[in-house]
């Protein structure tokens, strides 16, 4: 399993800057409560890489993210938050991890697979 850098104030202002480079919508369809894990998931998702570069599997994004939001968490590992949108992305982020194109957007992959207009 890959290691993440220690999510320190540094890190997580790192992680923002790179999410704007890429336009990411932060946490896509639910409430931005712990919205530095959801960009770093985004930058993992449109790269398949870490921000320093280092390359990432989609299990491994998808665990880092849920373990991010254990970090922020007044339940810390017993997160209930963390539980379910680790599965959730885990469940139904494939299409979004496998669209071509460095910065597609996540809600963009997600509305054009589940929504139909």
């Amino acid at each position: 399993m890959i290691q993440l850098p220690t999510w320190t104030p540094i890190y997580r202002e790192l992680i923002r800057k790179r999410a704007d480079e890429l336009n990411s919508d932060g946490c896509t369809m639910v409430p931005d409560f712990y919205v530095d894990a959801c960009y770093e998931h985004d930058i993992h998702f449109r790269t398949h890489q870490t921000l320093f570069g280092v390359p990432i599997l989609f299990e491994e994004a998808n665990h880092w993210f849920g373990e991010r939001i254990k970090t922020m968490s007044p339940f810390g590992r017993f997160s209930p938050m963390a539980w379910w949108r680790e599965r959730a992305v885990s469940k139904f982020g494939r299409k979004a991890w496998d669209a071509e194109g460095v910065g597609t957007p996540f809600c963009q992959v997600y509305q054009s697979s589940w929504v139909k207009t």
